[in-house]
């Protein structure tokens, strides 16, 4: 593959272009932060890494919204799942047309070049092998499922995760991070250890987390790649 849009430099960097070109399901995106909210949760989870979401690539798949309304995630189209703690007034979900907070679809073209997209954005690869069988209809189905659902309201548990005291699941509502567990569980990458996703904070998945409580466990030899530091407009 060529990488050629990556600088050797401090932080290793890819073009929203090249990002398009080669991202696939289950990689995923990660900000640090720079407004009110990425400050609280640096604050509350002691974690650089602020907001975390996973990219969706499909061909042709059809996701149902309350029995009711189909979307169609068109193929060669990248689309983000993630759990946002405000709706972003410029980000439409795609199942209500309109902003949201809490779990939502959106393009991830939209989510890159929207006006809340301050701080530093960054890229990490999903490395798993081309014959790795993964359950691409339970992804589907959790987010058919899970959809509706709101940020996390229970404070205390968000807080918890840092620790990692939480004793047991809440699916009633979701933060950023315990989504994408919770996805890559049903996507069927995730190691079959004891990891309450309520337990798995944004640091998780940055390279940052390693030899700590934190890291993100996947099975076998799947990994997340190197980070890259997505280099657009905003910096």
């Amino acid at each position: 593959m060529d990488l050629c849009c990556f600088e050797q430099e401090d932080e290793k960097k890819i073009t929203p272009k090249k990002l398009f070109e080669i991202c696939k399901t289950g990689d995923l995106v990660l900000w640090k932060g720079s407004g009110l909210f990425s400050f609280i949760i640096n604050l509350a989870l002691a974690s650089p890494i602020t907001h975390v979401g996973m990219i969706l690539k499909f061909q042709n798949e059809t996701i149902i919204y309350g029995n009711k309304k189909h979307i169609k995630l068109e193929s060669g189209v990248s689309y983000f799942v993630h759990s946002m703690i405000e709706e972003t007034s410029d980000v439409n979900d795609l199942f209500i047309n309109s902003p949201k907070e809490g779990v939502q679809i959106n393009t991830l073209d939209s989510i890159l070049k929207s006006s809340s997209n301050q701080g530093k954005v960054y890229y990490r690869r999903l490395l798993i092998d081309a014959k790795y069988k993964v359950d691409k209809k339970s992804m589907i189905k959790f987010i058919e499922k899970n959809h509706s659902k709101s940020y996390e309201k229970n404070y205390g548990e968000l807080i918890n995760s840092a620790s990692g005291s939480n004793k047991s699941e809440n699916t009633d509502y979701f933060f950023c991070s315990e989504l994408v567990a919770y996805l890559y569980q049903a996507y069927g990458v995730a190691s079959e250890l004891n990891q309450l996703p309520n337990n798995i904070t944004p640091l998780a998945f940055s390279e940052e987390s390693k030899g700590f409580r934190e890291e993100f466990v996947f099975r076998g030899n799947i990994k997340l790649s190197e980070t890259f530091k997505i280099d657009n407009e905003r910096g």
